[in-house]
């Protein structure tokens, strides 16, 4: 993930000297890993250093030109304070969330739904909040917000389809 900020930083910094009206951006896939049970301690803490790797390392480079992973002996960190302007938009993809529990010394996780989530035909989970989390994480880049994808409605029943419409 290190690298591909370099890349994006310096191949931004080379385009805006060919072209300086062009508009460069990332697209940065939303789906929030959620623990299944908030009073499973391992669940929460996996869930919240997944959400880190996953996401916010990223965010914060491009935010504020740091990239940090703390771990001892394997962790990086880097810095370029480019980083921090290297984004004219940021695009948006979201699908669903990921639920992720502990069954016993195993750790799963279904991408599609828990048992109270309205699902589409695919067996996405329709989850309006994270997609308007998706909207306000990714606002706080002063960029323009490209919306790629916002949920999979692909409703071939009726019943869906009607639930949706109305």
């Amino acid at each position: 993930m290190k690298n591909l900020c370099i890349v994006h930083t310096n191949v931004y910094k080379k385009l805006k000297l060919i072209e300086p009206n062009c508009k460069i951006g990332i697209v940065k896939h939303y789906s929030r890993i959620r623990p299944l049970s908030i009073w499973n301690p391992f669940q929460l803490v996996a869930s919240l250093l997944l959400n880190y790797f996953r996401d916010f390392s990223i965010l914060f480079y491009f935010k504020h030109g740091i990239f940090c992973i703390p771990i001892p002996f394997i962790g990086t960190y880097y810095k370029n304070a480019e980083g921090a302007s290297s984004l004219d938009f940021i695009g948006v993809n979201y699908f669903s969330d990921i639920w992720l529990k502990f069954e016993g010394f195993s750790l799963s996780h279904d991408v599609k739904t828990i048992d109270k989530d309205k699902t589409t035909d695919m067996g996405y989970s329709i989850y309006a909040e994270g997609f308007y989390e998706a909207i306000k994480n990714a606002s706080q880049f002063k960029v323009p917000i490209r919306k790629k994808f916002k949920l999979i409605l692909t409703f071939r029943s009726s019943d869906n389809r009607k639930w949706y419409c109305r």
